[in-house]
Parts: structure tokens; C-alpha cells; sequence
């Protein structure tokens, strides 16, 4: 699952080449959980104190920042309850717990994307906030003021209504996703502004845009693909890696 790497590096240096690389020093919960997940052994009582996200990417540049996509100024993380549960499962049921479903990943290894656990350590991280319907429609209406009043105000219907009916309504919100921004129906901020601005556009921006998945539940937990409950997700602003402080990138090993 996890390729053993005794003589992590900082993260100063390239990444890509190495199964961990570390910025920081000293005994820490990042360090704790690295030796863990490694070791596929979870321990006795939960380890506190960290966050995460699964990076995806086809080059070294792209595993240095939250995601990046840096049209995308929000991430979804998970807290150290997901994190403690991905201990000693392999990378594609750690993929399917946060959201994946299987034509997802299918999709991103035929284009020959990698995956790494990024773990960091809550003291001194960016603030989070609980990714429901509502807080992710103000939060991105923060990020992307010249979205300003345009959110939120769908809030209950995209609450109430599955995705599938937004999909049909948009016109194909996977496929437009699939064919690339370049794409007319793939609904960047340009775009959004220049459509209906309805539920269904809101949608579909937050899906291309902001990458909240066809899975997304909008209540604080990723969803599997039978519709159970996964565990919890937050949001917080897309930053480098290194404005994190302490940190940890795992290499996750995917078929």
C-alpha cells in the first residue's frame, strides 16, 4: 500500500521521488500517524491533532499545494477520524471512503494520475469550517466575491434535490467535467455568470469549479457509492503546502 521511505526529506526539496517527505521537526502527531499508516498497524487510542486531504496528480508540481487546481480556492479536507480509519486500508478503499466512486478512479489512473495522503497537524493550520450546503455556498461566495449573492440563495433547493436531476437540467455536468474546461458546459466562474445562475448551474460550478463531487452530501460526511455515510469533511482555503507547517505526503498505491 505504502513503500517504506527511512530517510525522509523536506519538503524544500522536489516532490515525486520520495513515499514520504516531511517539513518540520520534532516529535509530533504528523510524525506518529506517518509511522502508523506505513506500518498499516492502527493504534490503541486514535491519533489527535491532524488533518488531511488525498492529492491527486500526473507531475511533481502538482502535489504542492492542497490541490492544484488553482482556480479552485477552496479544498475539501478530513479530520483526524478519517484519517485514523484509512490506517491499514489500501489507497482505492481510502479513494472510495472520501467519495470516489470506481468510474472516478478507473477515469484518473487511465490518465495516469498518482495519489498521496497529505497529513498535517492542527496546531497553527488554516481555519476550517464544516462543509455543509450552506457554509460551502458562503464560503465560496468569500472566495469568488464577483459571486456575491448568487449561492446561497440555492441553498435548500440544492439540499433537497438529488444529483442526478441537476445533471439532466445542466445538460450533462460528468460529461462537461470529463471533456475539460475548454468544454461550453463546463462551468468555470466566466461561465457561471454568463448562464441562468440556477440551482443547476450552481451546481455544476460547484462541481467542476470547486470539485464537490456527485457524491457530495452537503451534511460534514463524504458519502460511498451505496449511499452510506463516510466520514467527516471540512473545507479550508487552497494553500501550498508549506504554509502548513508540519506535514506529511504518503504515497497511496492504487489499481
Amino acid at each position: 500500500m505504502v513503500s517504506p521511505q527511512p530517510n525522509p526529506r523536506p519538503l524544500q526539496g522536489l516532490p515525486g521521488s520520495h513515499s514520504h517527505e516531511y517539513a518540520g521537526k520534532g516529535a509530533d502527531p504528523v510524525s506518529e500517524y506517518t509511522a502508523a499508516f506505513v506500518a498499516g498497524v492502527r493504534p490503541s487510542a486514535p491519533i489527535e491533532g491532524i488533518f488531511g486531504r488525498v492529492l491527486r496528480g500526473t507531475q511533481p508540481d502538482h502535489f504542492t499545494r492542497l490541490t492544484s487546481d488553482l482556480d479552485r480556492r477552496l479544498a475539501l479536507v478530513t479530520g483526524h477520524d478519517a484519517l485514523n480509519h484509512f490506517i491499514g486500508r489500501s489507497g482505492a478503499e481510502i479513494l472510495n471512503t472520501i467519495g470516489y466512486s470506481s468510474a472516478d478512479t478507473a477515469f484518473f489512473l487511465a490518465a495516469g494520475a498518482q495519489f498521496r495522503l497529505c497529513v498535517c497537524a492542527e496546531a497553527g493550520a488554516l481555519p476550517s469550517i464544516e462543509a455543509t450546503w450552506h457554509n460551502v455556498l458562503q464560503a465560496a461566495e468569500r472566495a469568488y466575491p464577483e459571486l456575491k449573492g448568487r449561492l446561497v440563495q440555492h441553498s435548500d433547493e440544492l439540499r433537497a434535490r438529488p444529483f442526478v436531476e441537476f445533471d439532466r437540467q445542466a445538460g450533462g455536468i460528468i460529461a462537461a467535467h470529463k471533456r475539460g474546461p475548454s468544454d461550453p458546459g463546463f462551468m468555470s466562474v466566466p461561465n457561471f455568470l454568463a448562464s441562468d445562475q440556477s440551482a443547476a448551474a450552481v451546481r455544476a460550478f460547484l462541481y467542476h469549479t470547486l470539485g464537490l463531487r456527485e457524491l457530495f452530501a452537503g451534511d460534514g460526511r463524504t458519502r460511498l457509492g451505496d449511499g452510506r455515510k463516510g466520514v467527516s469533511e471540512r473545507l479550508v482555503s487552497n494553500v501550498p503546502l508549506l504554509d502548513l507547517g508540519m506535514h506529511a505526503l504518503i504515497d497511496l498505491q492504487v489499481s
